[in-house]
């Protein structure tokens, strides 16, 4: 594809990719500079076979863009060039297929792109590049990675030997900060999905969820390597189902953090921030737990659902009014659903100025 201009696979269109040496070698799709592939509707390939992307052009996805071959010799897809990828519909990974990227393109996944992963194996759908080259390629979410089963991983700085080197992760804030985008690992289809971070480190390295970043993790196999070393909330960690998250020592919660779900908290908390129980991220009603001491520090906040129609208990209560109002529940259950609680197996210590 040459020349400036668009090629446009519109809302009903389903492009399919097939291999045309029957799984065996690269097949490619040069995008030069100054043109644009559009896909609005949807772009596959399931037949074995790599594919590759050259040029400096871009690749635009509005649509749905799925990555379904099953056969781990030929499940690549690469982009070798200074170009650029940027998601702004749903990038699946309905097996553990690569994206390789080289040459200095990059990859972004914009604010309201998703990348899925849904895999049964044990090896990972991962970005990443075989050059030993400190930005041979860039990975920006600035949207939403959501594994459904599998593994979803960006390697990085050969931390899984010369093979997987030197990815930029545009999210790395530096001091072990995870500064931005939606991270979810949900187990409850399967029983596992996890988050691999490469930049940060093997097992651990993420100390601050920052202000614009948000983690999600539903059920007990729900894992996001790097959070072994979570100290601080300032953005969104969310909790669910048999969840039990259990960070190295206390965890605080910053001013602008909120911790929530159905899930709970292992460790000892501090928040100064907000605490939201429930599912979906408060919007239904939930249990949320504690398995030790929680304290609310000034101008902190805790969100009460209660099932309609009987209403919410929330905004700007001092802390023995929201007392009074959660006694008023009477004969309410949040067993049952029928209001928002916080489970706490430890001293909760209030604050006069909470809300």
């Amino acid at each position: 594809i040459s020349g400036d201009g668009t090629i446009l696979n519109d809302t009903t269109g389903n492009f399919v990719w097939s291999h045309d040496n029957a799984g065996t070698g690269t097949d490619s799709l040069a995008i030069a500079t100054g043109s644009t592939f559009q896909n609005d509707g949807t772009f596959s390939f399931t037949d074995l076979g790599n594919r590759q992307f050259t040029g400096d052009g871009q690749f635009t996805n509005n649509g749905t863009f799925i990555n379904g071959i099953t056969n781990n010799s030929g499940d690549n897809i690469t982009w070798n060039g200074a170009g650029q990828f940027v998601n702004n519909g749903v990038l699946r990974f309905d097996d553990n297929g690569d994206f390789q990227l080289e040459g200095g393109v990059g990859f972004t996944n914009a604010s309201a792109g998703i990348i899925q992963v849904s895999s049964s194996d044990s090896d990972p759908a991962q970005f990443f590049s075989f050059t030993n080259t400190t930005g041979s390629a860039t990975f920006d979410n600035q949207g939403t990675v959501r594994v459904l089963s599998g593994y979803f991983r960006v390697s990085a700085d050969g931390t899984n030997g010369t093979q997987f080197e030197d990815m930029t992760l545009v999210q790395d804030g530096g001091s072990g900060e995870l500064s931005g985008g939606t991270w979810i690992a949900d187990s409850t289809a399967t029983g596992t999905a996890r988050i691999d971070l490469d930049n940060f480190g093997t097992t651990s390295g993420i100390t601050t969820i920052g202000p614009s970043a948000v983690v999600e993790l539903t059920g007990s196999g729900a894992t996001f390597d790097q959070l072994s070393s979570l100290a601080t909330v300032h953005g969104g960690l969310y909790v669910n189902g048999t969840q039990d998250f259990t960070p190295p020592g206390f965890l605080n919660v910053g001013s602008t953090g909120t911790i929530g779900g159905d899930g709970s908290f292992a460790s000892t908390t501090t928040v100064s921030g907000s605490v939201l129980p429930g599912t979906t991220r408060g919007d239904d009603i939930g249990i949320l737990g504690f398995g030790a001491n929680l304290s609310f520090n000034p101008v902190s906040s805790v969100t009460l659902g209660i099932m309609a129609p009987t209403g919410t208990v929330n905004g700007s209560l001092d802390s023995m009014a929201m007392a009074t109002a959660i006694l008023g529940l009477g004969d309410l259950d949040p067993t049952t659903s029928m209001h928002d609680a916080l489970n706490i197996n430890g001293t909760v210590t209030l604050n006069s100025t909470m809300s």
